[in-house]
Formats: structure tokens, sequence, C-alpha cells
């Protein structure tokens, strides 16, 4: 994990914006793998395009049993959530503690461009990091 970490770091610049973000992005993603899914091989790609830094994580192993996803409630809630100003929404927060806290820090980061697909060999988890605008048209893989 943290040798993934270093290498995703090393492409971008000390100055770009979403480099504490990538960590806590790929820190997330790779705990998941290793915590959730069994770990195992995985596939990352990083890409500098126009919306962003673009990152692609393949786990090339069977998918678990369920699809990571944040619940819908919370996805349609993200931008509110960010401003919590109801008590209530405590509850909300809490109700991620298990299978959801990290892909709602995820999908606070990557403004809702998190997708994740599954087929019967792999699971990819697709985001974009808008606040990165280092080099466009740059791919990297490891």
């Amino acid at each position: 994990m943290a040798e993934a970490r270093y290498w995703a770091l090393s492409l971008t610049a000390p100055t770009c914006d979403a480099r504490d973000e990538l960590a806590l992005v790929l820190s997330e993603l790779l705990g998941n793998v290793a915590t959730h899914a069994g770990g195992g091989e995985v596939t990352l790609t990083l890409a500098h395009t126009p919306e962003g830094l673009t990152g692609n994580l393949v786990h090339h192993q069977p998918p678990a049993d369920e699809v990571p996803k944040i619940p819908t409630q919370i996805g349609t809630e993200i931008t509110h959530l960010l401003d919590l100003d109801d008590p209530a929404d405590d509850a909300l927060i809490e109700a991620l503690a298990e299978g959801g806290r990290g892909l709602f820090t995820i999908a606070t980061f990557t403004a809702g461009a998190l997708h994740t697909h599954q087929d019967a060999h792999s699971t990819t988890t697709q985001w974009t990091l808008d606040s990165c605008r280092c080099q466009p048209d740059t791919e990297a893989t490891r």
C-alpha cells in the first residue's frame, strides 16, 4: 500500500493541490481491497486529464459478495453533509461506520466522480480529483 502511494505521489508535482487527496483516496481504496476484498493483485492507472487527475484501480479477483457503493441516501446528500448544521445529520454519518465511511470520504474528494464496476473476474473503481491541474494527457500504470 505504501509503495503504491509513493509511486502515485511521485507522478504529481510537490505543488499539486491534489496530493493529499490522492494519498487519502489511495489509502482508502487499497485498504478496502486488503480488508474487505481478500487482498490480491491490483493495477493502478493514473492520468492527468483536462478534468483533473483520473485514477483507475482494478482488483484482479472475483468480487466479494457485495458491490462497494455509497448508500443512495448519502450519495444524494453529500453536499448537504459537508455543511453539517443539524445534530440529526450526525446519525447519518454514524450509519456509515460499517462499510461506507471510507467511500463517503472518497466521494467527497472526488465531487461525485467515483464509479465502481464489477464483472466475474474483477472490481474496477474509477475516480477523478478535479483539484489537480497538472500536465494533461499523461498516463502511468503500475
